[in-house]
């Protein structure tokens, strides 16, 4: 079965934000977009100690919850510094926030109000990373799992594109299949591939309808994944990119960014396009762009 991509583009940190309801199935949890009730049985539903025994905090509250700037006291700030220099953002707050801490939904109304088949195609998602912090790739896997509606995520594919940190080695491994028995698949190049290849080997893998590709720093909004599942089943040959916020590197905090399409500059840099004339006339924001 032919298998369609969803690209990221590759800023810092990203959330994904679209969608509809989504619902839950035992411990896999589908956090509704309007019944804000679900958020707090998000704890109880998570079997406990797992993540107490790496260090990482689990449930929907504490720092930095629904996406506001997370702090530190001015002992942790110093010891800090190593950590945030070390990977480009602040890993040492980010072991202080849950990985499973709420966000704000950003999506205009009338995204809100769409509908969409409960026969929507399954997906892969793939998660691509080389040295990253063991908190920040297992709240992209916590969040992928609790805002993607369970009958919709086939799998979670984590590609470690051969890491030096011993943390992504037997901990990251021994947690997910713990934590998520038979759903988070770990994947490991021998030699460092780089993303594309990196990429290619979770897609050999991967058994779902569709293939998301995304860096492993990502946060998703409740019903994310119903608009992209049902643009590819009305055209499979469709690549989407879904509208992405910024997470700040230094404060874990949730910054919405305006919907615009991406493009590449002729040197091929990312770029952000504004969107064009036609769409904005239309005045409905829930369009495709």
């Amino acid at each position: 079965m032919t298998s369609l991509l969803i690209m990221t583009s590759t800023l810092t940190t990203q959330t994904i934000p679209f969608g509809s309801d989504s619902e839950k199935t035992g411990q896999r949890i589908g956090i509704g977009s309007e019944d804000n009730k679900l958020y707090g049985s998000i704890g109880l539903c998570q079997p406990k100690g797992l993540s107490k025994s790496l260090g990482l905090i689990e449930g929907y509250g504490g720092r930095g919850k629904g996406g506001l700037p997370a702090t530190l006291s001015p002992e942790e700030e110093e010891k800090a510094k190593g950590p945030h220099e070390k990977y480009g953002y602040n890993s040492y707050l980010s072991e202080k926030i849950s990985l499973d801490r709420t966000i704000p939904d950003y999506r205009p109304t009338k995204c809100k109000e769409l509908k969409y088949a409960k026969d929507l195609p399954q997906l892969s998602i793939i998660f691509i990373f080389v040295n990253e912090a063991l908190s920040v790739i297992l709240r992209s896997v916590h969040s992928a799992v609790n805002h993607t509606p369970a009958h919709l995520l086939k799998e979670i594919i984590l590609v470690d594109d051969n890491s030096d940190e011993e943390e992504l080695k037997g901990p990251l491994e021994e947690y997910v299949n713990k934590r998520y028995p038979g759903l988070v698949k770990v994947v490991r190049n021998q030699k460092r591939e780089g993303l594309i290849r990196a990429r290619i080997e979770g897609w050999k893998v991967a058994t779902g309808q569709i293939t998301g590709f995304f860096d492993a720093h990502v946060e998703f909004t409740a019903g994310w994944a119903e608009p992209v599942l049902s643009r590819i089943q009305e055209n499979r040959k469709r690549v989407i990119l879904p509208s992405i916020d910024n997470i700040k590197q230094d404060t874990f905090e949730v910054q919405r960014y305006e919907n615009s399409a991406h493009g590449y500059s002729w040197e091929l840099w990312c770029m952000y396009i504004s969107p064009p004339k036609d769409w904005w006339d239309a005045g409905d924001p829930s369009l495709p762009i």
